[in-house]
């Protein structure tokens, strides 16, 4: 390749120079990329479905590493192409390329005998949806990962496709969008003897009903990891009860909702059967919860106890709901070490903080949407952290402090970080600071005050980054997708 370029010292004079083309990644590192955006979830729609078509299309290095590498291939989606169409209107629309089928056996067969998760999520009602579906479903019994959507038309003929429990053996991960009062948007086409190696379910949109088919209708006390995403079970704290009083073997939970209003005077709210402490999760180290409803957690964590509780994340929350989480903390006898808080000041929040003493990641943060102007100010937190000479650490274990989104004295910050790195007493029980991490204000295309924050701990800090401490700005975009600690 040539390009022009100017020489400085005579700018009349243009010369050729010619550059060597940069060097190709190796094919064992273009492959771990390959497989970080096939993975990545925030794609949507088409954009997701098109890997790793589209990854085999650039060129022909790229398209050899594809072909070569069955792992690539084993992820379905039903918008595996772009549709050409013939009819007037949508419901009469009918794909005629025949695109989805060829792709559909292709990738069949270069993903080997590999598990499938597969992607059912669609509102089209194109016959070639249904095509891809009833030829997906003949590998059935080497499906992994399934979603899929109650209300979606093309899945209309999806009871028809499984037809016996064992075919669904292997399925290790369920994603359903149940969109109804009842857990039953439809009539499922398998239950719980189905599920023998389910351990992961996410549900989407469950209005809270409990039916008598409920405790059947998934395998509840096998079930690790149990995602209750746009919660809306309004008045009913009962319904969340009975699913963790079986769900015995909860690793993690998450309850994710925006209009959650429990309440005594429902004719629903029976908790007799729910004495306080009455369900013990013996298994569960990862508790989020995601609630915008103010004493929401006081209808819901007395009645349970948590004993190997290890990483907590919290939305944002009511001084009342910190004072019941630091009460299950008490109660269950655990020692939490990592804490994610979305942080408003409350006066409990103190309290919380004392009682998590063993803590070794503490995460803060303010609304992801608010400026600068508005963030909270988080110096009442870090206040405690600074340890005064002759005194004892405050959270001595603490290795990795998270701030984003939120205001603070950068001086008091330097202060808490040199004094966690200073020398102490051997007697002393304390482990150095590792890692400060800052996120800028998104809503700020150039945030004055982060500049200002990434600039003093810069001066003030970077003399120590020779050591073991690391200061790290916007981690998000350097997060490594396996030091993540969130299980969904």
């Amino acid at each position: 390749m040539i390009v022009y370029t100017v020489d400085h010292y005579s700018p009349a004079k243009i010369h050729h120079k010619p550059t060597r083309a940069p060097p190709a990644l190796p094919a064992d590192l273009l492959y771990d990329i390959f497989q970080l955006v096939i993975q990545n979830d925030t794609f949507t729609g088409l954009e997701m479905a098109q890997s790793p078509w589209n990854l085999a299309a650039v060129c022909k290095n790229w398209r050899s590493i594809c072909i070569t590498s069955p792992k690539l291939w084993t992820r379905f989606h039903l918008n595996n192409h772009r549709c050409r169409l013939t009819g007037t209107f949508d419901d009469n629309q009918v794909c005629v390329n025949g695109l989805s089928l060829r792709r559909c056996y292709i990738q069949l067969e270069r993903s080997k005998d590999l598990p499938l998760s597969v992607d059912s999520r669609t509102f089209e009602t194109r016959s070639c949806k249904r095509s891809i579906l009833r030829t997906i479903a003949g590998q059935r019994h080497r499906w992994n990962a399934l979603r899929f959507d109650a209300e979606a038309k093309a899945l209309e003929d999806f009871p028809k496709l499984i037809l016996y429990k064992e075919n669904l053996h292997r399925l290790h991960s369920l994603q359903y969008h149940c969109r109804t009062t009842s857990l039953l948007g439809f009539s499922l086409p398998f239950g719980a003897t189905s599920l023998t190696s389910l351990v992961s379910l996410h549900i989407l949109y469950w209005g809270g009903t409990v039916t008598s088919v409920v405790p059947t209708q998934f395998p509840w006390s096998q079930l690790q990891n149990l995602y209750l995403d746009g919660y809306s079970g309004k008045g009913n704290a009962v319904s969340l009860l009975t699913v963790l009083s079986l769900s015995t073997s909860l690793v993690a939970f998450k309850l994710q909702t925006r209009d959650l209003s429990f309440s005594k005077d429902t004719e629903e709210f029976d908790l007799t059967k729910f004495p306080p402490d009455s369900i013990i999760l013996h298994h569960l180290t990862h508790l989020d919860f995601d609630i915008r409803t103010p004493d929401s957690l006081y209808h819901l964590l007395p009645y349970i106890r948590t004993p190997a509780l290890d990483v907590i994340f919290l939305g944002p929350l009511s001084n009342y709901d910190i004072q019941v989480v630091t009460d299950l903390v008490k109660r269950s006898g655990c020692k939490p070490t990592c804490l994610d808080m979305a942080f408003v000041y409350r006066p409990s929040f103190e309290q919380l903080l004392q009682r998590l003493d063993n803590l070794e990641e503490l995460a803060i943060h303010g609304w992801e949407d608010t400026s600068e102007e508005d963030a909270s100010d988080c110096n009442e937190v870090l206040a405690p952290l600074l340890r005064v000479e002759g005194s004892p650490f405050f959270h001595p274990r603490l290795r990795r402090l998270s701030i984003s989104n939120l205001q603070f004295d950068p001086d008091l910050l330097v202060h808490v970080v040199e004094s966690r790195l200073s020398t102490v007493p051997e007697r002393e029980e304390r482990i150095p600071l590792t890692v400060l991490e800052m996120c800028h204000f998104p809503k700020e295309n150039n945030s004055t005050l982060f500049g200002f924050y990434k600039t003093m701990l810069r001066d003030r800090l970077s003399q120590y980054e020779s050591g073991a401490f690391m200061l790290v700005f916007d981690p998000k975009a350097f997060n490594s997708r396996n030091r993540l600690q969130r299980r969904f």
